[in-house]
């Protein structure tokens, strides 16, 4: 029998059957049902929804619970939903919902307009500050506390919440610390509201250790779901979707297929997920970089001009900001797109010219006359240029990230960078194109990887750059 059964069967007897059987159960479980049993229904009902199968919770006593899943499946409102009913039902619950960043659980478990908990519950109160913290409260005493864990300092926060009853972990697959938040999250997960505490994940799956260790755990329920499992999706995402169809990217996030690292590629996605840039912390970022290039890797014929945007920090940092990527354009239609990605970021631009020369130059001078150009010539084969720039995403001092407009504006870049192994495959336009503006803005366009012309401008080479110059 679940609680919910049991709920209704207690409500059923007369108060002396109903208390001589509850003290028969253990002390705390019995202090859940008066507690729950106890409970007036709210005035404000929630908002009505229908639940798809893959929304509806496990039944029985289920201590862990992940709904993984594609994007667009219905996972934030899933948790969100989850929580409102937990905190309406049980007095003075303690509950968390630990994400990615604090802007990750605000704006979208809580705030968000169609699926937050605030859309669905007209008795919840949101407080963005206090002494505890961004939290969400109910009438009855029950607390919702907010948590981003970007940085292991973040997590150190879970410490100070303790007695908690539910965790609610949002998005966790992509959350930078997810090891240790999780760790740190059952340390305090040690409430008696419920029967015994409980947690739940939402996430689109990635090769993380903990998620997929969750998978495999016997005591774990486990939901899965695609994209095309929602019958509400828009058709315009959905065509969208379908253009991915036979990459590693359609699989992990619209199929939400578990994809492990591919064997022998330079670039590993635990890495670029790892050193990733908040969406929410992009521009801030953009109006501090020192210099920004646009890489451009021109297609021999039909095919995929690269197109790149990278920009250097005042930490030392790389960063790659956009794919302005044009497929089966004119030579005066992808220049024209370059002119537009310098445009846009106030960049300079640098070209290689092993397939084109002369023509490529005069192509992008047509296209934008005063654009600041520089020209290179590979004079080393993709796996060499491309290595020590792979390596950033994995160093410490010396790193790259990937700072997305949006979370999909570089999802065909780092499906490149994940999926080409050299020697099997021509390295892919969108990979050449960042590569080559990596290596301008580490060297200053004198690395002895190419043939260079004049740079733009002059700039004093980072510690990475003399190593590339005195090494290769």
């Amino acid at each position: 029998m679940t609680d919910d059964e049991l709920l209704l069967a207690l409500a059923d007897l007369d108060p002396a059957e109903r208390e001589e059987l509850v003290s028969s159960l253990p002390p705390s479980y019995a202090e859940y049902l008066i507690g729950a049993l106890s409970v007036e229904e709210p005035e404000e009902p929630l908002a009505a929804w229908t639940p798809l199968p893959h929304q509806v919770p496990p039944s029985g006593d289920w201590e862990g619970w992940v709904l993984s899943g594609g994007r667009g499946v219905g996972k934030t409102m899933t948790g969100a939903r989850l929580l409102a009913e937990y905190a309406r039902t049980v007095p003075g619950l303690r509950a968390r919902i630990i994400a990615p960043t604090l802007s990750d659980a605000v704006n979208g478990v809580v705030l968000d307009p169609d699926s937050g908990i605030l859309a669905a519950d007209p008795t919840a109160q949101f407080k963005p500050s206090g002494v505890e913290g961004a939290r969400v409260e109910w009438p009855n005493g029950s607390k919702l506390f907010l948590v981003g864990t970007p940085s292991l300092r973040d997590v150190d926060r879970l410490r100070a919440l303790t007695n908690i009853d539910f965790d609610l972990f949002e998005e966790a697959a992509a959350n930078p610390q997810l090891t240790d938040a999780a760790q740190q999250a059952a340390l305090s997960r040690r409430g008696r509201r419920l029967p015994f505490p409980r947690w739940a994940a939402t996430t689109t799956p990635r090769p993380v250790p903990v998620f997929k260790a969750w998978l495999e755990d016997e005591t774990v329920e486990v939901t899965r779901a695609t994209t095309h499992d929602n019958p509400h999706t828009p058709d315009a995402y959905r065509r969208y979707a379908e253009a991915l169809k036979g990459t590693r990217l359609y699989r992990q996030e619209i199929l939400g297929e578990v994809v492990d690292d591919v064997e022998g590629a330079l670039w590993a996605h635990s890495d670029i997920e790892r050193s990733a840039v908040p969406v929410a912390d992009r521009q801030e970022l953009v109006n501090t970089l020192g210099k920004v290039v646009v890489g451009v890797d021109p297609p021999s014929g039909a095919g995929t001009c690269g197109i790149v945007v990278v920009g250097r920090g005042d930490d030392g940092h790389l960063y790659v900001l956009d794919d302005y990527s044009v497929t089966d354009a004119t030579p005066h239609q992808w220049a024209l797109r370059v002119a537009t990605a310098a445009a846009d970021y106030g960049a300079s631009v640098v070209a290689e010219i092993n397939q084109g020369g002369r023509m490529v130059k005069e192509v992008l001078r047509n296209a934008a006359p005063s654009l600041p150009l520089s020209t290179v010539h590979a004079a080393v084969g993709k796996k060499t240029r491309a290595e020590p720039i792979s390596a950033l995403w994995e160093a410490d001092e010396q790193a790259a990230h990937i700072a997305p407009e949006s979370p999909d504006a570089l999802a065909k870049l780092t499906a490149e960078l994940t999926e080409w192994v050299p020697g099997e495959s021509e390295s892919p336009d969108r990979l050449d194109a960042m590569v080559w503006a990596c290596h301008h803005l580490l060297t200053g366009g004198k690395a002895t990887l190419y043939r260079a012309g004049p740079p733009p401008s002059a700039r004093r080479p980072s510690s990475l750059g003399a190593a590339l110059r005195g090494g290769l």
